[in-house]
C-alpha cells in the first residue's frame, strides 16, 4: 500500500488517521509538495491523470481523492462503522456526509476568504459578508455541538471514533489553529 499525501491538507489527514485507527501501519508514505514537481514518469501519476492529493494505491487499486479512499477503506478493510444496527450506521454516514457542509462554511467559506488575495490588505475586506459568514459558522458550530449533547455521545455520531469522525473533526481543527475559539462549544472543545 502506498499512499501520496500532502503537509498540511486536511484531506490527506483524514486518509492518515482512517489508516492509524484501522491499524494500517507500514504502508508506503509518500509526501508530496506540489503535484506539478513530480517527474511526469513517476509512478503518482498511473491512474491520476489530474494529479489528485491524497492518493491511496492498493496493489492494483488507485483511489484518488479522500472519498473514494475513505469509502474503499471502509468496505474492504474491517469498519469504522457501528456494528450493530443498520440505524447506528446510517446515522454515521449521515454526519460523516453533513461534515462536507461544515467543511465548506469553515474551510471555503471563512478562511477562504479571509486569506483569498483581495483581502490581504485589511481595508479590502467586506465586512457584512464576514459577519454573515462567521454567523453562519457559529450556527454551525452550534449543530454540531448539540449532535453530541443530545445523544450524550463521545464522537458525533456514536459512542465511539467513526468514519463521521475522520471527516469533521480535522476541518475543525484547521478552524482552531486559524484562530477558531471553542470556550462557547462545551463538546467540540473536549
Amino acid at each position: 500500500m502506498t499512499l501520496y499525501w500532502m503537509s498540511g491538507q486536511i484531506d490527506s489527514w483524514k486518509i492518515r488517521i482512517a489508516l492509524e485507527e484501522k491499524q494500517l501501519q507500514g504502508y508506503k508514505s509518500i509526501m508530496i509538495i506540489r503535484s506539478d514537481y513530480i517527474d511526469k514518469n513517476d509512478n503518482f501519476w498511473k491512474d491520476n491523470e489530474y494529479g489528485i492529493i491524497p492518493s491511496l494505491r492498493i496493489q492494483d487499486i488507485t483511489l484518488n481523492g479522500v472519498l473514494p479512499a475513505l469509502l474503499f477503506l471502509e468496505t474492504s478493510i474491517p469498519s469504522l462503522l457501528p456494528e450493530f444496527s443498520p440505524e447506528e450506521k446510517a446515522l454515521v454516514l449521515q454526519r460523516a456526509f453533513e461534515s462536507l457542509t461544515f467543511q465548506r462554511i469553515c474551510s471555503k467559506d471563512l478562511i477562504g476568504y479571509l486569506f483569498s488575495i483581495d483581502n490581504l490588505n485589511p481595508l479590502s475586506i467586506d465586512r457584512e459578508l464576514r459577519e454573515k459568514r462567521e454567523e453562519n459558522l457559529f450556527f454551525e458550530l452550534i449543530r454540531w455541538n448539540d449532535y453530541i449533547t443530545k445523544n450524550s455521545m463521545d464522537s458525533i455520531a456514536y459512542t465511539s471514533f467513526t468514519l463521521a469522525d475522520i471527516l469533521f473533526f480535522p476541518d475543525l481543527a484547521l478552524a482552531v489553529r486559524f484562530g477558531l475559539s471553542l470556550d462557547y462549544f462545551s463538546h467540540l472543545s473536549q
